[in-house]
């Protein structure tokens, strides 16, 4: 008998979010959620990471990294928002956009300072700190 996968909602993208980030209307109300089938597609990037410790840290941190990423870019081909921050690497955090109430998070991997410096040129808005 095949188990349902559970879901942690991250955060809700409401109205201060939005603003916040630059975000489209589109997604006002929708949920970031968590499906813990994920865990096993982030381990297969767990090679990426600088060492064993900075993918801990950074699953550890998938909520902080939605919650309060650097910026938010959109990524045509995948059809996906990609949640920036960095943690011990810069992290890249991709949720999938659908018509949905829910957004999924899809994987998550590190990524360099030249795709970040290319990905803030196309983010909705660089939060400032």
């Amino acid at each position: 008998m095949n188990k349902k996968p559970s879901k942690i909602i991250i955060c809700v993208l409401d109205d201060n979010y939005i603003s916040d980030y630059g975000l489209p209307d589109m997604y006002r109300g929708k949920s970031i959620v968590l499906y813990d089938d994920r865990f096993f597609h982030f381990a297969k990037h767990r090679q990426e990471f600088s060492n064993e410790e900075s993918y801990k840290k950074t699953i550890l941190s998938i909520n902080a990294i939605i919650q309060e990423p650097e910026f938010i870019s959109f990524n045509e081909n995948n059809r996906s928002l990609e949640f920036v921050k960095h943690i011990t690497d810069n992290i890249l955090v991709a949720v999938r956009v659908s018509q949905s109430k829910e957004l999924k998070i899809k994987t998550l991997y590190p990524i360099n300072d030249t795709k970040k410096e290319k990905l803030k040129i196309r983010a909705y808005k660089v939060k400032a700190y």
